[in-house]
């Protein structure tokens, strides 16, 4: 991270027009050759948080990624060991929801099946 390309990433963006205005200042990095973009990603058939374009400073030989958002993705722009680091806790995250859920469904459905044979 450099005064070239960004101090610090961006986690998430919380509007539509945070995330423009970020576009606007990318495009501008990009037009003064500031940040390069790499050879696009295939992200097809991976999660929505996955990144789907990265750019390397060419000052300071920071890799960013960009995953834009989408609904009710925030997206993030951000060094891709910590995007890279913050995928993973998203899909850990997200596993221990569904065996949660898994776990509240059979709790429910064992307890209705207790009231019914009791």
């Amino acid at each position: 991270m450099c005064p070239s390309c960004f101090y610090s990433g961006f986690a998430s963006f919380p509007s539509y027009w945070e995330f423009e205005a970020f576009e606007a200042e990318l495009h501008q990095k990009l037009v003064h050759r500031q940040l390069l973009p790499l050879p696009r990603i295939l992200t097809q058939g991976l999660a929505v948080m996955a990144p789907e374009q990265l750019y390397q400073c060419p000052n300071c030989g920071e890799t960013w990624a960009l995953s834009s958002p989408d609904n009710a993705w925030r997206g993030y722009f951000l060094p891709l060991a910590v995007a890279n680091a913050y995928n993973s806790k998203l899909i850990v995250k997200g596993r221990i929801k569904r065996l949660a859920g898994v776990a509240v469904a059979i709790g429910a459905g064992s307890f209705i099946l207790w009231q019914i044979l009791k």
